[in-house]
């Protein structure tokens, strides 16, 4: 939660469809979702992500969802490819220039002690993006 006051709708036990209310915050999380851990498809060695829409010199791509397959027996470094937006894995560490994701920690068989790099990725660059186009707008108004 935030420092303060929450920022987020709540849900209230008597509140009828709490469905719409659940799924509207989805939708506004959406974005800060980008290469995020997926649930539904991480399993036994295989790491599921979220996809989502990141820039990629400059424009505009979009990621689909993914799984990946880890080594069994290893940490594994999970990063992706600032020029692609492809998702890597490798056991020997994070590639230089590459953006961390996790790393994760496998035994013989499953996934243990993931650590997350994912802090902000999709927030921070949108944000840089919208800071760059105000400030080339209003250099533009004012020549």
């Amino acid at each position: 939660m935030s420092n303060s006051s929450p920022t987020f709708d709540a849900l209230v036990q008597s509140q009828a469809s709490k469905e719409i209310t659940v799924n509207a915050f989805f939708d506004a999380a959406s974005p800060a979702t980008l290469y995020g851990r997926r649930q539904s498809t991480t399993t036994a060695l295989y790491w599921g992500y979220y996809g989502g829409n990141v820039l990629i010199n400059g424009v505009l791509t979009q990621i689909a969802n993914g799984v990946i397959t880890m080594a069994g027996s290893a940490t594994n470094y999970l990063q992706a490819n600032p020029s692609t937006g492809a998702v890597t894995v490798n056991t020997s560490g994070f590639t230089a220039g590459f953006i961390p994701l996790y790393t994760i920690a496998v035994s013989y068989t499953h996934l243990t002690l993931p650590t997350n790099y994912t802090v902000s990725i999709s927030v921070v660059a949108v944000s840089l993006t919208k800071k760059k186009q105000q400030h080339t707008s209003l250099l533009t108004s004012y020549v």
